[in-house]
């Protein structure tokens, strides 16, 4: 065990005792120390061996799978999380609201905000998607400093992105929305173009456990009636039953 990551350790020794005790064979993957490579993700697998049904010794087998191990991470990301800006996907933003429904039942209430780009069309159209693209990106920057620590954002597609944000007054998520409008007013620099970008916001106050869709659908609801109503602004819509 001298050469195992700590977090391992454990459930390496019970590996061993089950081996030991009932017999049982074992795989494992663990971070094994490499004089070289530091912490390296490694297989371990453990084969007790027995001799007129007492126990003699184990065979182990190590290997490398430092490869394999990255490369299953790769595609787990790509997965879950968007390649433009880095942020959850759709699919992760989806497995993020199941956990809110557990912690509305908990008496924990969350801000599902529903945001875009106004205008975001005329961007690309105008200057071209890599500008585009280097837009998206810098909103999901200035999104991600103002919620560190106190919130989630995704981008659930084109140019729409979900933000969850747990609360306790309604006057807290009016202070955060109006926060992020301002941030995102901020010019963008970049080739020698200065672009000024706004957003829309529909936030749906949730207080009860209700469908995923439900909660979308009511942030929806309120961005597309601020939408009609000018730029920069955002209406809050509460989730019921």
């Amino acid at each position: 065990f001298f050469n195992i990551h700590p977090d391992y350790v454990e459930q390496l020794n019970t590996c061993f005792d089950n081996a030991v005790v009932e017999g049982i064979s074992f795989t494992l993957k663990l971070k094994a120390w490499h004089e070289e490579r530091k912490w390296i993700w490694t297989e371990i697998k453990g084969q007790p061996m027995f001799e007129d049904g007492k126990f003699k010794h184990i065979l182990l087998i190590a290997r490398d799978i430092s490869s394999q191990q990255k490369y299953e991470e790769s595609l787990l990301r790509e997965a879950y999380f968007d390649v433009l800006t880095n942020l959850p996907n759709r699919r992760k933003l989806n497995a993020l609201l199941m956990e809110v429904k557990s912690a509305i039942k908990k008496q924990h209430y969350f801000a599902v905000m529903l945001m875009d780009i106004d205008n975001f069309k005329h961007i690309n159209d105008y200057y071209g998607h890599e500008i585009g693209d280097y837009v998206l990106v810098e909103f999901s920057k200035r999104m991600s400093d103002i919620l560190e620590g106190t919130g989630m954002i995704g981008r659930y597609g084109g140019d729409e992105f979900v933000v969850l944000v747990p609360y306790n007054t309604q006057q807290h998520v009016e202070d955060l929305a109006k926060h992020i409008i301002s941030e995102i007013q901020r010019p963008i620099e970049i080739q020698h173009t200065t672009i000024s970008i706004t957003t829309s916001i529909g936030i749906a106050l949730v207080e009860e456990d209700v469908a995923i869709r439900s909660m979308l659908k009511c942030a929806d609801i309120a961005l597309n009636e601020r939408k009609g109503k000018g730029k920069n602004p955002f209406l809050f819509n509460r989730v019921m039953v």
